[in-house]
């Protein structure tokens, strides 16, 4: 499996350019690219209920009132988050969306425990253990997104940054049917 590294690396030499070793190199290239990189991972993991990120966490209640006088509780909202899945009660049925409302990074609600299941931030370390479909389609995404910034750069940008948009449109699909079809709603949804 690949390091995000390594999928700069190998992006930046397929774009013609000097290989990027890292993401803390003062060339335009390792901007560009340092940038671009949390960008797109954090599009990438939002995209679908990819299963290796998705994770169940009961919210941590925070001290106070709600400002908002429909609700009695208030809570945390993971700073990992990157895909808001859905809010379930400890038994794992449902909380509809009247029971609760989200207001910036706090989640308000009349129940006093939730839970919540979402899509998670995945650290340099974890994106080495992804799954493959993965790693090939946030590679296409960031081909996608960096070759233009860098198109003055190099003319074979140009051919290459037309190959890219093929290839990405191609992972996407492929990550799609890679992962096994997981309900958000209904039976079996809470496995």
């Amino acid at each position: 499996m690949a390091t995000l590294i390594d999928i700069v690396t190998e992006i930046s030499v397929r774009l013609g350019l000097e290989p990027v070793q890292s993401l803390e190199e003062e060339t335009i290239e390792a901007q560009a690219f340092a940038v671009e990189v949390p960008l797109v991972l954090d599009r990438c993991l939002a995209r679908t209920a990819w299963p290796f990120n998705t994770k169940t966490l009961e919210l941590s209640r925070l001290v106070g009132t709600p400002t908002n006088p429909l609700y009695q509780y208030q809570f945390a909202i993971p700073s990992d988050l990157v895909r808001f899945d859905q809010i379930v009660d400890t038994a794992g049925r449902l909380i509809l969306g009247e029971s609760w409302t989200r207001e910036g990074d706090v989640i308000l609600a009349k129940r006093d425990r939730l839970l919540l299941r979402y899509g998670r931030r995945i650290s340099n370390a974890e994106f080495a253990l992804a799954p493959v479909p993965f790693q090939h389609y946030f590679a296409t995404s960031l081909a996608y997104a960096v070759a233009p910034k860098l198109s003055a750069a190099t003319t074979d940008v140009q051919r290459a940054y037309g190959e890219i948009q093929v290839a990405y449109q191609a992972a996407l699909v492929d990550a799609c049917r890679s992962i096994s079809p997981t309900p958000l709603f209904g039976p079996g949804s809470w496995r």
